[in-house]
């Protein structure tokens, strides 16, 4: 019967034994026909099929194997003759590429199934033979790791216990010849993802980053397999990134939780391309990485060989929806220019927030960020790479004259105009760094970096221009017949850590509601601190400004500290996005008197034949403060010492003061008239200050001026002659 399944021809011999036909009685026992029964075209076993397998190494020679097999079952002796298969027993050779790979023999089997077409045998803890030291069948396994489908050839004899119409038989030798399309684990392609790594701490003796790696294999395949300890090297872009060991890997079919731990620690020649790997990952861009089989801590020579051939791609997901850099912005000095947009000089903070823990530092900093106004960007920074200092997850850099290019003109100054008005402003940057970062394997660069920057409060100039300021040294250096040029000091204390630079600006002097002049500051600067810069301007006289010219100059020239206003307008500037700020420009000011007024002492001489005629010669040291020529035309004041009236004069002085000078005035007769002379004779020899009180004419250059005067605390001296 064996024969007969297995389809080979069967001898057959039939022999005579009786007839109801008696001439046939004698003959029959003596006839013999001998003939040949061929077996069925289609054998008992019609086909065999794999649906699981699991391996585990034994040794070079042997691996502990697990089979699920179905087995399709052909009936050669009909639907009228059903057979029941009691148990099988299988040996079995595994071919692939013609080679034989692998081979084991099973022992009895028993089927629960056997009435059935499809039988399911269940191969348990079989050991599995590999011949030439599992050479070839590591070839198999490599490409089984590596590859989508593979044909694998499965020859060999069973041996089968069945039930029939006939009896119980037993089934020797039949030829099992099956093909089988395995699916591979086709290097886990779009199979493999990572969930997540730290990286904890550095590795100071294998210089390189300590990380902790989780990842879901998908084992596509029936196959399963224990790999054991396993060793792979990473790779992005061809270049070595680190090596990370599983231990006990097991490869199931279906999802697999498989945990590495290992190093990151490119070799110096692969610096560069770690710097971009950073970058993505930090950019939070995917990038795809190669894990490349090194070894496996078991001594069997096939196994290491199969793990060598593993080559498995994952992506690695960038940092998504991540603040971990944050831009802190200390001080800004911004710096304006008719030719260009503005330059940043400032002073920078940027907190690190990883999602690890190792240890580095941060060498050089660059940054690009856009400048937001009530959400609305309108500037864009510029940094080139500077220095930078690192503490505690911090870096601090400053850096100097960083383009600011304008991208909303109209924003830009709606901010400024804020910051003229209000006591701050403010702004947020949000952009990209790049960083020189120094690491324990060596320094990479790490481009793309995400800053989102916190609001940051610009104070604004409202706080010390609303407080007066101090206009220094006037001077007048030339005068026409209706103006004159007038060259100063302004001294603005600027207390916040926040500056601009406006550029070249003309400014207007108020007295009161009434302009008195304009000037030209060919730089106006607001730096945090004290700030004094020259500024030239011109007083000319008008029908609205001759009353307000002549107190402003009487108080001057008396030391007398005047109360101005300091103000712009859109025409201060040719900046476009500094016009409204500076139109909104209004600070207070005051302008001190020169230190002594124009006369610093006076001699009056008690001469008995003068005072009869009520008069007493009088000279005056006398100090231009101008660079420009002073005469004294005309005056009419008195000389008053506390409620006492010691002199007055009123007439023709015509006393030249050349420009920066002093000088003694020829003798003036006073007259003391109605004065006390009781009093004056207690008064000589005796040091005094007098108070002079009236109104002077004078001429500044070709400019003429009728002004009150007011001087007070003049040393005095009477000396009797």
């Amino acid at each position: 019967m064996s024969q007969y399944l297995n389809g080979e021809p069967c001898s057959l011999l039939t022999k005579g034994k009786s007839s109801s036909v008696p001439m046939w009685s004698n003959l029959l026992p003596v006839l013999a026909i001998s003939t040949k029964l061929q077996g069925p075209v289609q054998q008992l076993i019609q086909s065999l099929e794999i649906k699981h397998m699991g391996l585990a190494p034994l040794n070079n020679e042997t691996a502990s194997m697990n089979q699920t097999i179905s087995v399709v079952i052909f009936n050669p002796l009909g639907s009228n003759s059903p057979i029941d298969i009691l148990n099988v027993q299988f040996e079995i050779y595994l071919k692939y590429q013609t080679k034989t790979i692998a081979s084991f023999s099973s022992p009895v089997i028993d089927i629960e199934n056997g009435n059935e077409k499809n039988i399911t045998v269940d191969l348990k803890s079989m050991d599995l033979f590999l011949p030439n030291s599992g050479i070839p069948f590591s070839g198999f396994l490599s490409d089984f790791l590596n590859s989508k489908t593979m044909d694998l050839a499965l020859e060999g004899k069973i041996d089968v216990n069945v039930v029939a119409a006939v009896g119980k038989l037993s089934l020797s030798g039949l030829l099992l010849n099956a093909a089988q399309e395995l699916e591979g684990m086709n290097g886990f392609s779009n199979n493999v993802t990572v969930l997540g790594f730290t990286l904890p701490r550095n590795d100071p003796v294998h210089l390189g980053i300590v990380i902790e790696l989780a990842t879901k294999f998908v084992n596509p395949s029936l196959a399963a397999m224990k790999v054991g300890t396993t060793t792979l090297d990473v790779f992005y872009e061809g270049e070595k990134m680190g090596q990370i060991t599983a231990k006990d890997m097991d490869l199931l079919s279906g999802v697999n939780f498989v945990n590495f731990t290992g190093l990151v620690s490119p070799p110096p020649s692969s610096l560069k391309t770690a710097g971009f790997l950073f970058t993505r990952y930090f950019s939070g861009q995917d990038s795809v990485i190669e894990a490349r089989g090194v070894s496996t801590e078991s001594n069997i020579g096939w196994l290491r060989e199969t793990v060598k051939d593993l080559r498995i791609e994952t992506v690695l997901p960038g940092l998504k929806n991540y603040t971990f850099a944050r831009l802190r912005p200390q001080t800004l000095n911004i710096s304006f220019s008719e030719e260009h947009d503005p330059w940043i000089d400032g002073f920078f903070a940027v907190d690190i927030i990883l999602p690890f823990t190792f240890e580095y530092s941060v060498k050089e900093v660059s940054m690009v960020a856009e400048v937001y106004y009530l959400g609305a960007p309108f500037a864009l920074l510029s940094m080139d790479t500077v220095p930078c200092t690192f503490s505690n997850g911090t870096i601090h850099f400053n850096f100097t004259k960083a383009l600011m290019a304008s991208t909303d003109k109209d924003v830009f100054a709606d901010f400024l105009k804020k910051m003229f008005l209000t006591p701050n402003a403010t702004v947020t940057m949000i952009g990209n760094a790049t960083a020189h970062v120094s690491a324990i394997f060596g320094d990479v660069w790490v481009t793309n970096i995400p800053l989102n920057g916190e609001p940051m409060f610009v104070e604004g100039t409202n706080d010390f221009l609303d407080k007066p300021l101090t206009i220094l040294n006037p001077l007048i250096t030339e005068g026409t017949a209706d103006c004159l040029v007038i060259d100063l000091q302004l001294l603005i204390f600027n207390p916040s850590d926040n500056g601009l630079d406006l550029g070249p600006v003309d400014l207007e002097l108020f007295l009161g509601a009434i302009q008195i002049a304009n000037g030209s500051a060919a730089d106006l600067y607001l730096h945090p601190g004290d700030n004094q810069f020259p500024i030239t301007g011109t007083s000319c006289r008008t029908d609205n400004n001759h009353e307000a010219l002549r107190v402003f100059l009487g108080n001057y020239l008396c030391s007398i500290k005047t109360s101005v206003t300091i103000q712009g307008n859109r025409e201060s500037t040719k900046t476009y996005i500094l016009k409204e700020a500076l139109a909104n420009l209004h600070a207070p000011a005051f302008v001190p008197g020169i230190p002594k007024g124009l006369i610093n002492s006076a001699l009056l001489e008690f001469n008995v034949i003068k005072i009869l005629e009520f008069e007493m010669p009088a000279q005056l040291n006398l100090t231009n403060p101008f660079t420009v020529d002073v005469q004294l035309i005309k005056g009419h004041f008195n000389v008053t010492y506390h409620d006492y009236l010691v002199a007055e004069f009123d007439g023709a002085m015509n006393i030249l003061l050349p420009g920066s000078k002093t000088i003694q005035s020829p003798p003036m007769d006073m007259s003391v008239e109605g004065v006390d002379l009781e009093i004056l004779k207690k008064l000589i020899d005796q040091s005094l200050t007098v108070n002079i009180t009236g109104s002077l004419s004078i001429r500044v250059g070709e400019y003429n001026l009728d002004m009150p005067y007011l001087q007070e605390g003049i040393p005095t001296s009477i000396t009797l002659v």
